[in-house]
């Protein structure tokens, strides 16, 4: 045993110079066992390498986006998800955002003619600066500063007193320029109309205007004696006698107009002919024309049904309330005055006005008055007003209708009843008070019974 021990050591300790033998059929498995010795290793240094290279990229990347981030600004990403809320920044653009007034504008044109003068109205935004720019013969030209305008000039063919109207946009406002026919007056204002600003352009004509279309317009009808032809023989001396006779002889003229119109009795007739037809605009200029005549107070009582009529009730209160003031002592005018102050909602001021007229006689006014009470919810005075009312005409279903609901908030259910059944029996109601008389009879006789 020591004798194979000595030979092992000395075989370590030996160098071996191995030679390998290639055997075809043993050299896979030599290959297999030396890469499966060095396999591990070979994980070990891949995973590093990929490890580092990995930091590597990660660090250029970062540093690459970084740059980017700096050198490009970002574009805003909108989440499809959230909605953008703008009102939170609404404040704060409005206090950046300057503060730009809106220009002056021309927003519209109205023109009104009757027989004595044609009225070009301009409703503006606001009041404007004007002058006169240009005048000629017959043609005009008023600039409005520091304005716009939004309409387009109409085309005037065959127009009495207009021969041509254009409105022309400049940097610095509006030219209005207009050539008028021959001998016509020129006026332009400013004013207000339920509200608006007003320049306006008032054509009239002038004087020998006038004088010269009444000469052409109305037919004269002479009676003349015609002399027979005097004879070639005649003496000179006869026909001065003639010619003597014939400046003493008087002279009959029968001028009749050819306007059927004319005059303040046939105009005011006219225009009422024309509220009739529903040409509502045409009568306004009308009786516009004839305030302040001699058929005032005709005019204005036409007038103002109009206003009604079409539903006008600042023109309506603006007229009933000078009309008033013009003829004090008039019922129909306070009247008008009350009732468009209770179509506004103004009850306690239609109680004012009687209260200061004194003693309340007219039939109308007296419903008024109960009505503006019952509003009031004072309907003991209410119920008193419509009595009277009642006493002087008894026909009216809407007074008793009226009185109905004023005895029914003062508990005369009975009363009510009865003033229901009359209105409902006098008939003359629509539908919606036909049907609000029944059902408010059948509550009350269900109550009562």
């Amino acid at each position: 045993m020591s004798v194979i021990n000595n030979v092992l050591k000395n075989l370590e300790t030996r160098e071996t110079n191995f030679t390998p033998i290639e055997i075809e059929s043993l050299g896979r498995d030599k290959k297999e066992r030396q890469w499966k010795g060095t396999t591990p290793a070979l994980v070990a240094v891949l995973t590093a390498f990929l490890l580092l290279g990995s930091g590597w990229m990660y660090l250029q990347n970062n540093s690459a986006d970084t740059a980017l981030a700096v050198a490009t600004p970002q574009p805003v990403v909108v989440d499809t998800v959230e909605p953008v809320v703008v009102a939170a920044n609404t404040e704060a653009e409005t206090v950046q955002a300057p503060v730009v007034d809106a220009p002056n504008q021309i927003i519209g044109l109205q023109i009104r003619e009757s027989g004595e003068r044609m009225r070009l109205e301009f409703a503006l935004r606001a009041k404007a600066v004007t002058y006169l720019k240009e005048r000629g013969e017959n043609s005009f030209a008023y600039h409005l500063r520091d304005i716009e305008s939004q309409i387009v000039a109409p085309q005037l063919t065959d127009n009495r007193w207009i021969e041509q109207l254009v409105i022309v946009s400049t940097p610095q406002g509006v030219d209005i320029r207009f050539k008028t026919v021959p001998k016509i007056l020129v006026e332009t204002r400013q004013m207000k109309a339920d509200g608006e600003s007003i320049w306006a352009i008032e054509l009239t004509r002038s004087a020998e205007a006038m004088t010269a279309e009444a000469e052409t317009s109305q037919p004269v009808t002479a009676k003349l004696v015609v002399e027979p032809e005097a004879p070639a023989q005649q003496s000179v001396q006869a026909a001065a006698v003639k010619d003597t006779s014939q400046q003493q002889a008087p002279v009959k003229l029968e001028i009749k107009s050819i306007n059927p119109e004319s005059g303040s009795s046939n105009d005011l007739a006219y225009a009422v002919k024309l509220m009739k037809s529903r040409r509502y605009a045409e009568a306004e200029n009308r009786f516009v024309d004839l305030l302040n005549g001699s058929e005032d107070h005709k005019v204005r009582r036409n007038l103002l049904a109009l206003y009604q009529r079409q539903g006008y009730s600042d023109r309506h209160s603006r007229l009933a309330r000078e009309s008033m003031q013009k003829y004090p002592g008039d019922v129909a005018f306070t009247y008008e005055y009350a009732h468009s102050l209770y179509q506004q909602g103004f009850y306690r001021a239609v109680v004012d006005l009687f209260a200061n007229q004194g003693e309340v006689i007219d039939v109308n006014q007296q419903s008024i008055l109960a009505a503006s009470y019952q509003r009031l919810d004072q309907h003991e005075n209410a119920e008193r007003y419509y009595t009277l009312a009642l006493d002087q005409n008894v026909t009216n279903a809407r007074n008793w209708i009226g009185l109905a609901i004023s005895q029914e908030q003062n508990a005369s259910l009975q009363d009510a009843l009865d003033s229901y059944q009359t209105a409902s029996n006098l008939g003359n109601l629509n539908s919606r008070l036909q049907a609000f008389v029944e059902k408010r009879s059948d509550n009350l006789n269900k109550v009562l019974n």
